[in-house]
């Protein structure tokens, strides 16, 4: 087990390490250099990978980690070859995806309250799970139908992987503590995504978006209104929203904003007990009513395509200050 676990360990720190160098090194620089013009083909890939990573070390200006760290994600989307019963439903779809994932992320309080003025101190905690997820696409719409499993504690080694990075990497210090993160828990959350096109006129779009989770690690209804500006595909077959294996277009270039709020009932990377038994955050001081923003850049070429998204959050914890991190996606389509 202690093999195992030291092989995993490796795994995730050296997938975190590749997808940071290759975005900072390549992304930008690529998007800046690459046509803009578009030409539609009814190209179809039957599979797609997906790398992704977040945290806020990637934004200028925001010195520490705090509240939700960093994300490690590896996803792998699929068409499915015949009906399951999950693929059966909603007979006026026009497709179905299905998606698997394997993810980290971690949670933390402010490791330099100097800098970030942090007044509550949430606990250390590390979330890893694997996903299932089906997409159902309509002439104007998409649903998603997904559901979460994996351990909220220390066997996801979240604090290890957060202090070779900083070590070997990144040059910051090491965050201490993390011994005192909350203890192995299971967690399950099942979750649903509804979006809908409100108004297209050529380079220019509106939708608005729900999402919701019940589970025993996140509980929330979120509801946004999202703004693409660009040269871009139909919402239920776009790279923002993860459904870039549909497309059809060989190109997408386009902005993206959003503005969220946030209703949440339950978040156990504020609420658990840490490892000494203690409640870090008093329940009157979490906030169950936030407000979420992004803006983003996305881009398609052929089989290949990126995300940078900015995310800002008004703040989780009354008294402390907002916090943002950055979001980067590369996929790769195939068949």
């Amino acid at each position: 087990m202690r093999h195992f676990n030291r092989t995993i360990f490796v795994f995730l720190v050296y997938f975190q390490a590749i997808i940071v160098s290759l975005f900072h090194r390549f992304l930008l620089g690529y998007l800046l250099v690459m046509s803009v013009a578009s030409t539609a083909q009814e190209t179809k890939y039957k599979y797609q990978f997906t790398l992704g990573h977040d945290n806020d070390i990637t934004l200028i200006g925001s010195p520490t980690d705090w509240h939700y760290t960093y994300g490690i994600h590896l996803n792998f989307n699929w068409l499915p070859k015949q009906n399951s019963f999950t693929g059966s439903l909603f007979k006026n779809k026009e497709f179905v995806m299905f998606r698997s994932g394997l993810h980290v992320e971690a949670y933390t309080p402010d490791y330099s309250t100097k800098k970030q003025h942090v007044n509550i101190r949430q606990p250390f905690a590390g979330w890893g799970y694997v996903d299932f997820e089906s997409t159902y696409t309509f002439e104007n719409s998409f649903l998603k139908l997904g559901l979460e499993l994996g351990i909220l504690g220390p066997a996801v080694q979240a604090g290890e992987i957060q202090n070779f990075i900083h070590q070997y990497i990144s040059g910051d210090k090491l965050v201490t503590q993390w011994e005192d993160q909350i203890p192995n828990k299971l967690g399950i959350n099942l979750r649903a995504t509804y979006a809908r096109n409100i108004f297209t006129k050529d380079w220019f779009n509106i939708y608005a978006k729900a999402a919701a989770s019940g589970g025993t690690v996140f509980a929330y209804i979120e509801p946004s209104l999202n703004l693409r500006l660009g040269l871009f595909d139909k919402l239920s077959r776009t790279n923002s929203q993860g459904n870039v294996l549909l497309s059809s277009m060989r190109k997408e270039l386009y902005f993206e904003g959003s503005l969220s709020p946030r209703l949440s009932f339950y978040n156990a990377t504020l609420q658990e007990e840490d490892a000494n038994g203690d409640i870090l955050v008093a329940e009157d001081l979490i906030e169950s009513f936030y407000l979420n923003a992004s803006l983003g850049l996305f881009y398609t070429i052929n089989r290949y395509s990126f995300g940078i998204n900015w995310n800002y959050s008004d703040g989780k914890i009354e008294g402390n200050r907002p916090h943002r991190y950055m979001m980067l996606r590369g996929s790769i389509r195939f068949n």
